[in-house]
């Protein structure tokens, strides 16, 4: 007869498996919650979107074109990581482009689904379906989803920090697309974040140079540069001063990240760092790039081969953090390879482009960095006849790198012409 006495083990308690969800928007958002709960900064898909996509589980079934594009995320994510089917997400990314061209016809489709789906195929394209050109459609959309929200006044339907994003990628858009042009409207949405109060005001110890609406205020002033030329040269002198204070800080915490121990949190630390480092070199090499061809000045072709060296630097130092943590550093790469005077090391930074590239599959990144190049020369040779300075020497606006006026035809003037 068994004794309660007797027995000495540990009770188990055996419950039955969980059941499987059970319909698709169900399955789509467990795969998105076992994505979010990964910490490799190599694959942390919160670099899209921070605390956006941090909500995004909670918001699936909200319309079939969001499920759509967020299925179609979860798919170029798995193909991106686990090398799993590619067929699978780029048909899981067709659906997704069908449900989205079905939803924008729909008037009675809340505004705010459209944005947020339009982002996440935007992400997707990022991913696997590059386009070899200057103009992005889906920034292009989001924008002008973006000034009707502003117009209209629905603005605040749409989380704060998401439209902070969204500025940050229409100001981009702005910059390489003539036909998308920066109004009162988009400081209107920046008025609507809650993270836009001015730096210098509101935030003690920010920079300036990494405010959306000082990036704003750059776009409008490339369309115009011989009048904004004043406007240019003070925002290219604060950048030099900001610039040593964010290599400064840098440099602490990539050595805090280092030590043994390192936590997850100071990792990340470092990673925000670098990403403002990076954007910081992006917006000097434009910045001085249209000086360059405004003005002669020596001290500039100096400082471009600086920023040059900075950038490549950069780049190595970011290896480590392929695919997504380093998908910065990769549209830094292009700008820098445009518009450097160092054409000596557009070798070595167009080694880094294909090397950074490669790890988004079917992208064609040195395509859309010679488009950008083209558009610079261009830009630089209009100013240099306008101010009666002799053209540049083939050497230094082409490097010896050539490619076929076929390959570069944009469908859109460069902005800064």
């Amino acid at each position: 007869m068994f004794k309660p006495a007797q027995y000495t083990g540990q009770a188990m308690v055996l419950s039955p498996p969980a059941k499987p969800p059970s319909s698709e928007a169900s399955r789509v958002a467990s795969s998105l919650v076992h994505i979010l709960k990964v910490d490799d900064l190599r694959y942390d898909i919160r670099a899209y979107g921070g605390q956006f996509i941090e909500g995004l589980p909670r918001r699936v079934g909200s319309s079939s074109a969001f499920d759509s594009s967020v299925a179609a995320l979860v798919a170029c994510y798995n193909s991106l990581q686990h090398g799993k089917s590619h067929v699978d997400a780029l048909a899981k990314y067709g659906t997704a482009l069908k449900a989205l061209r079905k939803s924008l016809s729909d008037e009675s489709q809340p505004l705010t689904e459209k944005i947020y789906s339009i982002y996440l195929i935007y992400v997707c394209q990022e991913w696997i379906d590059r386009r070899p050109q200057g103009v992005n459609e889906h920034r292009t959309m989001l924008a002008k989803l973006v000034q009707e929200a502003a117009e209209s006044g629905t603005l605040h339907l749409i989380p704060p920090e998401f439209i902070y994003g969204l500025c940050q990628l229409i100001v981009w858009e702005s910059m390489t697309n003539h036909q998308l042009e920066i109004g009162d409207w988009f400081f209107d949405a920046l008025d609507a974040s809650a993270q836009d109060a001015r730096p210098y005001k509101a935030r003690p110890g920010a920079y300036i140079t990494l405010d959306i609406r000082s990036h704003g205020e750059l776009a409008v002033y490339i369309r115009d540069p011989r009048r904004h030329h004043y406007q240019l040269q003070c925002m290219y002198a604060l950048l030099k001063r900001e610039k040593p204070q964010i290599a400064l800080a840098l440099a602490h915490f990539t050595k805090l990240s280092m030590l043994p121990g390192a936590t997850t949190t100071t990792k990340r630390i470092c990673l925000a760092h670098q990403h403002a480092y990076a954007l910081i070199l992006d917006v000097g090499a434009v910045l001085n790039a249209v000086l360059r061809a405004l003005e002669d000045s020596f001290c500039l072709e100096i400082e471009s081969r600086h920023i040059c060296d900075e950038a490549i630097r950069l780049a190595e130092q970011c290896r480590a953090l392929r695919p997504f943590g380093s998908a910065l550093i990769l549209e830094v790469l292009k700008s820098i390879w445009a518009t450097t005077v160092d054409r000596y090391r557009c070798d070595e930074v167009d080694k880094l482009l294909r090397e950074f590239s490669s790890d988004f599959r079917w992208c064609n990144d040195l395509t859309e960095q010679q488009w950008f190049r083209c558009q610079m020369d261009e830009m630089t040779a209009f100013h240099r006849r306008a101010r009666g300075a002799p053209p540049m020497v083939p050497s230094q606006t082409t490097g010896g790198l050539d490619y076929p006026a076929s390959q570069l035809a944009s469908k859109g003037s460069c902005v800064i012409l």
